[in-house]
């Protein structure tokens, strides 16, 4: 900010203290950078289990209709006796992969997401996330 001495002369910032607020700027927006990329992760994160329990609940609302699980996901968007589709559409993981589907028996299915990395395993972001209707073992 200019300050205004006398009429002719005219004070401004030093080079130094325009460095020291610069340098300020820079660490502060860092260290809100850092915050603001973990919480993406974790967004991510909650769209997976928001996914599940929309998928649970079509599913099992094809089970009220057809006294079954379907045996793909993909039977949740047909028309089956007059009755369904029971969902629009399937949505993907965040990591634009679909959900995996797996029936086990007549009863319990699970549904997986394989995480960023699209393969089995992994840790952190590529951490896998599954959701049963029944306790997994």
């Amino acid at each position: 900010m200019l300050r205004k001495r006398s009429v002719l002369k005219y004070y401004s910032f030093s080079l130094m203290e325009l460095m020291v607020v610069v340098a300020i700027i820079g660490i502060l927006s860092s260290i809100v950078t850092v915050s603001v990329m973990d919480r993406a992760d974790d967004a991510k994160r909650a769209k997976v289990g928001a996914d599940f329990r929309n998928i649970e609940t079509s599913l099992n609302m094809f089970k009220l209709d057809m006294g079954r699980f379907p045996n793909g996901l993909d039977q949740l968007l047909k028309t089956e006796n007059r009755k369904g589709p029971w969902t629009d559409k399937l949505p993907n993981d965040p990591w634009d992969n679909p959900y995996e589907y797996e029936l086990k028996g007549s009863s319990v299915f699970i549904l997986t997401s394989y995480g960023a990395d699209k393969q089995p395993g992994g840790e952190g972001i590529d951490e896998d996330r599954q959701y049963s209707n029944r306790e997994l073992r």
